[in-house]
């Protein structure tokens, strides 16, 4: 009889969680035992390398957004910057605030809005941060079924996140064509967004770069559409029909 096989499928960054906690020893334990460990980014497996002995038995395999891309549509009047997550500390949606405060402080762009669409533990702490730095154009809007149409109605992209498994958010608003502004951490963002061709890639927590990146999409409505028109570049990786097929090349080799 076929030994039955074990995949280990990571959906945190190597890095994730106190070290030797019990979360951490759970995940030391199940990829050393299991037949295939499969990460989400390329800069995660590059990490767990070191882990994992048997290099044949790492695999990198990537998400695929939940919507099916839509045609790229841009629409110069449309003036809000999108940003969904839980509000909890590891989004980053402090460092969000503060970028924001930096634009509203610019009266070239009295026009915008930042739309946040998320909740969590953090709501109350969020909103008096808001208040106390006396943003005005901030909506704040609950998760909901039908965040589809937040992405169709949006200008830009924004992640501040401090950390993430892979970023899949991104995806999502690549899905509808939206430029992106995000934060350069480990895993994710630098594999999904192409820095000045669809989007910006800054520093992490460079609150002033992050905020005149965004000012130069706010302001220049040609780059805009240009970002717009090439925001898909690069999304046949991501695609439901390559990670099905990745999927099924690793169980037919683990069942060979």
């Amino acid at each position: 009889m076929t030994k039955t096989k074990l995949i280990s499928w990571e959906h945190f960054n190597y890095n994730f969680g106190d070290k030797h906690s019990p979360r951490w020893w759970g995940r030391k334990v199940a990829a050393k035992i299991s037949d295939a460990v499969v990460v989400l980014s390329k800069a995660d497996y590059d990490v767990w390398k070191a882990d994992v002995k048997q290099k044949e038995r790492l695999k990198q395999i990537y998400n695929f957004p939940c919507f099916d891309l839509k045609k790229p549509r841009f629409d110069v009047e449309c003036k809000t910057v999108l940003a969904v997550g839980r509000l909890e500390e590891q989004k980053g949606f402090d460092y969000l605030l503060d970028i924001w405060k930096l634009i509203e402080n610019d009266k070239d762009f009295n026009e915008w809005k930042l739309q946040v669409v998320g909740s969590g533990s953090l709501e109350q702490q969020l909103r008096d941060k808001e208040n106390n730095l006396g943003l005005k154009r901030v909506k704040w809007l609950p998760f909901t079924e039908h965040i589809e149409e937040c992405y169709k109605n949006a200008s830009i992209y924004v992640m501040s996140s401090r950390f993430e498994g892979f970023a899949l958010v991104l995806l999502e608003a690549k899905a509808f064509g939206l430029p992106i502004v995000s934060f350069d951490i480990k895993n994710g963002p630098n594999e999904i967004v192409q820095n000045g061709v669809n989007g910006y890639i800054v520093p992490p927590f460079d609150i002033s770069m992050f905020a005149e990146s965004l000012k130069v999409l706010m302001k220049d409505d040609k780059l805009r559409a240009h970002f717009t028109e090439d925001s898909q570049r690069n999304m046949y990786q991501f695609s439901k029909d390559k990670i099905v097929a990745n999927w099924i090349q690793l169980l037919e080799e683990l069942t060979e």
